[in-house]
């Protein structure tokens, strides 16, 4: 190979490698703006595409013209960093939206028209030049190079290679050093080096003859008769570009979907999972030339391709179920031969072990088909072929979209997860019967049997779905589903405990809360109303006493205020509309039925960004129990956020920020408490819950008021006796003595570095230790206190430290 084309394929690697690290910067940067949620995440990827097809539309049309490729090819480069500038600066000039708009705005029809244009203005624009680049540097690359399409379809392999690359670079080394801001300016680096590259080359537009070698000779005799073996019809080629991108873009989202049953969640999990699926479309792309190379018919490998695509994607799901011991997240498969996972990388290897048995098949042969019509574009001069490329890519994109509007909005909403693949397979197999009856090969009766094969597996798995459980039977709690409902988010299964408790598992990862532990969760929302009585009015009811809880859940915290006062209004702030729904439908009893009682609004909305709408308007916000490795809710810990909570907050009202001790480190919450102390000054920790099996720490803040705990004794416990609240645990006389911990002080906490929506600090260490710290054979609990979650002996210490003078503890530490 010539170290020219060499060079070629390094441009290819770089631009997908930044391209890739771009996309995955913007979805963190819009999500700041647009909330956390599937809608706002599809909105990103929309545009994403749409945007890379647009730009592939243009190229065709304008690729032919280009006078100089390699000059076109840089000044896309320096428009691609230079047009991400919105995105970086995307705070600075987004700040203002959603106060003066406000709430009702947010959460109505004009809400998602400003997301859709906010998304569209940072996105579009460089997508579409992004989505010009790779036609260009065909062009390019057949004018000074070579313009074997074999060879043509390994720039496309390693621009996909080069974008894994980037993922992997940016979510492992580059985004906890340097933030997202950093991040997007070294990826805008990345494309000026390119660009810089190219404009150097601006000048080896003609190519010189090359010394051909008898192989050579001999391809070059035969150029006839591979133009007949490898073209295809125009209209054929567009519309196997279309079902290509189609069925590439459903299968991504349900094995992301599928990948999140047994991968445990956090930041660094859903880079891998993705870094998974881009590698495997990658790999896709760079064995095609070589399968090209031993056989060259196209024809022949699309309709293998498409024949085995179906197959593969119908055994994927049964495949994972029992690779992974029935739903064993990897570190605990990981450490059942005693080893463990000690980085990332580790971490990364290990999900795409798992990936590369069960997914792995039917992503490889899908995502083949592309780069296999790629392979067919077969013309005599580069401007053509480079226009038919951007012509197949703009297609191909198109398909995408439409493959993943449909699967959110419709596969995975009815069918669920598995019921997906299936979907997914049932279709593969379709369009391959259909693709070998169209397609003139005298191989086309050969495939009716693998796609007959591929619609009875299909049946057959779809037999079996029902049998296949989304719930490991694995955890310390057996669980017996009582029903399972899809969404966006994933999989939602109501449970029941064989001690009879009830509650919400979402995506086989995490236990949103259940009966059994019914006065504890009402206590969520009962402290801060008490103690907010307590500190404006101990004696007279309060009227309008306007209460928002952040998340819903079961809805039990939430609709325990409802039974504090008349006068209490409630507004619960929940993201899924699948738990709303399951809250509405089995935990009515439980909540109070707080979905449908008029003095309540349950607002499906992120947290987050609700919070940055809101003025003056709650008395009281109980923050739910996030976790802070999951992808998304470490925002809610930001410093951002919380500076939004005291804004929302009227004159005297209090907010209290619960934090599930068990699922945090000692660092992770002092990068909590350190972060709350900049919103809120004179902030204290609360022990909610000192049971040491899942301790519950609080912390506290009011808008304009100080807390005084040596008088809050009796105010408190007056306050539980006029509002006639039952719990046993609230009603001892010395409850409000045993909540209180410590005062935050800046002398404590000077060392901490503060969690903000740039650098994410929390997300991405609180992310690590849960993907490489195995919950069972870890034996850092002894070794290790801080870097261990807050329960049994570790809480019991941490909660004695907590609770010593300001002094003393800075000495102990």
């Amino acid at each position: 190979m010539k170290p020219a084309y060499l060079f070629c394929l390094l441009i290819a690697l770089c631009s997908g490698a930044a391209a890739l690290s771009h996309e995955l910067l913007w979805t963190r940067r819009l999500i700041d703006i647009l909330g956390a949620s599937g809608e706002a995440t599809s909105l990103t990827l929309g545009c994403f595409f749409f945007g890379l097809s647009l730009g592939g539309a243009i190229a065709a049309r304008r690729v032919k013209d280009v006078s100089n490729a390699w000059a076109t090819l840089a000044r896309l480069e320096f428009a691609i960093a230079f047009l991400t500038l919105p995105a970086a600066l995307l705070p600075y000039w987004t700040s203002w939206i959603w106060p003066t708009l406000g709430p009702e705005v947010l959460t109505s029809f004009s809400g998602r028209f400003v997301k859709l244009a906010i998304s569209g203005l940072v996105v579009l624009p460089p997508a579409t030049a992004m989505g010009m680049t790779l036609p260009v540097l065909i062009v390019a690359m057949g004018r000074s190079v070579s313009d074997s399409p074999r060879l043509n379809v390994l720039v496309y392999a390693f621009n996909t290679l080069g974008g894994a690359i980037g993922l992997l670079i940016t979510s492992i080394w580059l985004l906890p050093s340097f933030g997202v801001f950093g991040c997007m300016m070294i990826a805008a680096l990345a494309n000026v080096g390119v660009g810089a590259v190219a404009w150097s080359l601006r000048h080896s537009q003609l190519k010189k003859a090359p010394r051909l070698s008898k192989r050579d000779r001999l391809r070059a005799e035969n150029l006839e008769d591979r133009n007949k073996r490898y073209s295809l019809p125009t209209k054929w080629l567009a519309v196997m570009a279309c079902y290509s991108g189609f069925a590439v873009l459903s299968l991504e989202v349900v094995v992301i979907r599928l990948l999140s049953l047994v991968v445990p969640s956090s930041f660094q999990a859903t880079s891998s999972v993705l870094l998974t699926v881009i590698l495997l479309l990658g790999v896709a792309a760079l064995l095609v030339p070589a399968l090209l190379r031993m056989i060259p018919r196209p024809k022949l490998l699309l309709l293998t391709f498409i024949s085995c695509a179906g197959i593969a994607t119908a055994l994927a799901s049964p495949l994972l179920y029992e690779r992974t011991k029935q739903l064993i997240d990897v570190p605990h498969l990981v450490a059942i031969d005693g080893r463990a996972i000690g980085s990332l990388l580790g971490f990364h290897m290990e999900v795409l072990s798992v990936a590369l048995v069960t997914v792995g098949p039917c992503l490889l042969l899908s995502a083949a088909v592309f780069p296999t019509l790629l392979a067919c574009v077969v013309r005599d001069k580069a401007d053509v072929a480079g226009s038919e490329w951007a012509t197949l890519l703009a297609i191909n994109g198109v398909g995408g979209l439409i493959g993943t509007i449909a699967t959110e909005q419709f596969v995975l909403p009815n069918f669920g997860i598995y019921g997906g693949m299936v979907v997914v397979g049932i279709l593969q197999a379709l369009a391959a019967c259909v693709a070998a009856i169209t397609i003139n090969s005298r191989w086309r009766l050969l495939f009716a049997v693998p796609c007959v094969i591929a619609l009875v597996c299909c049946a057959l798995i779809g037999q079996r779905i029902d049998k296949m459980a989304y719930i490991s039977p694995h955890t310390a709690f057996k669980y017996e589903v009582v029903e399972s409902r899809f969404g966006k988010g994933g999989v939602c299964c109501v449970v029941t405990t064989q001690s009879g408790a009830k509650g919400i598992m979402l995506n086989n990862q995490y236990l949103l809360g259940t009966t059994g532990v019914y006065d504890a969760q009402r206590r969520q929302v009962l402290v801060p109303l008490l103690l907010h009585r307590a500190i404006n009015n101990s004696t007279n009811d309060v009227e309008d006493t306007r209460v928002c809880c952040l998340g819903l859940a079961t809805g039990i915290s939430a609709g325990a205020a409802l039974d504090f006062d008349e006068g209490c209004h409630v507004s619960a702030v929940e993201l899924s509309p699948t738990v709303i729904d399951v809250a509405k439908d089995h935990f009515g009893d439980e909540n109070r039925n707080i979905v449908l009682d008029q003095r309540a609004t349950v607002i499906k909305e992120d947290a987050r960004t609700y919070m940055a709408a809101v003025r003056d308007e709650y008395d009281v916000i109980a923050g739910d129990l996030y976790r802070p490795y999951a992808s998304g809710q470490g925002r809610l810990y930001s410093l951002e956020h919380f500076r939004n909570v005291r804004q929302a907050l009227r004159t005297g009202g209090i907010y209290c920020q619960w934090i599930p001790a068990y699922q945090v480190t000692e660092e992770n919450f002092r990068t909590i408490a350190a972060t709350f102390l900049q919103a809120f000054p004179d902030a204290t920790i609360l022990c909610g819950d000192p049971e040491s099996k899942h301790p519950m720490l609080g912390l506290l803040g009011t808008k304009d008021s100080k807390l005084d705990w040596d008088e809050m004794d009796n105010r408190f416990h007056a306050s539980v006796t006029q509002h006639a609240v039952k719990d046993p645990v609230l009603q001892a006389e010395d409850f409000a003595s045993s909540l209180y911990v410590a005062n935050l002080s800046e002398q404590q906490l000077a060392d901490v570095r503060i969690n903000t929506l740039e650098n994410a600090i929390l997300e991405i260490t609180a992310g690590r230790h849960r993907a490489t710290h195995d919950r069972r054979k870890s034996k850092a609990a002894s070794t290790s206190p801080t870097n261990s979650y807050l329960r049994g002996e570790i809480w019991t210490a941490f909660l004695q430290k907590m609770r010593q003078p300001s002094a003393e503890a800075n000495g102990a530490r």
